[in-house]
């Protein structure tokens, strides 16, 4: 018989505690036209300022940058990847500009060829982007659970067609497969396993029971404690079909 998963409630973790703000660095920068200039790095500032202290500096290039926030991706066609909506906290204190003169943030929705969405951003421009990709989130997780149930019909469909051929039809849930448990609709995905959800009470005090999964004969018994949120058994289940068919744990 197959080992069936079993999954444990995590302990719950205290949060560390926030590291120490950064101590105030004071660079002296060698001047080009001779001379020095000193000049105290704010904390946020994580700029190393290595090439301006070898090169030399006017004061109007002296910037500090601080750490870049992006996201990047796999390639499939060279095996690289591709960094997209880098952003970081700028500032260059002797610039003649007053927007550079103060902190602000710039933006380059594709760092590679140096585009600025925004040349000075400022909280309002920043949270703006963050409007617009909290709806880009919203529908990739429309698309999500709309990519389930094309799975789910296209699964369907391909069992209903092989049986009316007469040709062998393997057994649920077998002809599932990782990504199907992951993305196809709980419902249908709890009629192809034969699943039924029994929940468990070890008594209080005693902490949350253990989630598994039992087969006896052709059902699957889904054991779970009955205090568990709507969301957490959704989640806890989906895990043990997934676990079930060979992914990870």
């Amino acid at each position: 018989m197959k080992n069936l998963p079993t999954i444990t409630p995590a302990a719950v973790e205290q949060p560390e505690a926030a590291p120490a703000e950064a101590a105030a660095r004071t660079i002296t920068y060698p001047l080009v036209g001779g001379g020095f200039l000193s000049v105290a790095c704010p904390a946020w500032c994580t700029e190393t300022h290595e090439h301006d202290l070898l090169q030399g500096v006017d004061p109007a290039d002296v910037v500090h940058e601080g750490d870049d926030v992006s996201t990047s991706f796999e390639l499939a066609c060279n095996n690289g990847t591709q960094t997209l909506l880098q952003a970081r906290i700028v500032q260059a204190p002797y610039s003649e500009t007053l927007e550079e003169r103060r902190p602000h943030v710039v933006f380059r929705p594709e760092p590679d060829n140096e585009t600025v969405a925004d040349q000075y951003m400022t909280a309002a421009g920043l949270n703006r982007v963050i409007k617009q990709l909290q709806t880009y989130t919203i529908e990739l997780m429309k698309l999500s659970k709309q990519l389930g149930e094309a799975r789910a019909e296209e699964h369907a469909g391909r069992r209903a067609w092989l049986d009316a051929q007469d040709r062998p039809v393997p057994p649920s849930p077998l002809s599932l497969n990782v990504a199907d448990a992951q993305s196809m609709p709980l419902a249908y995905l709890m009629k192809q396993f034969n699943a039924r959800v029994i929940e468990e009470n070890v008594g209080e005090g005693e902490g949350l029971a253990e989630t598994r999964m039992v087969r006896v004969g052709d059902e699957f018994q889904v054991r779970l404690d009955y205090r568990l949120t709507q969301i957490m058994r959704e989640d806890a289940i989906r895990r043990l079909f997934v676990q079930y068919l060979g992914g990870a744990r």
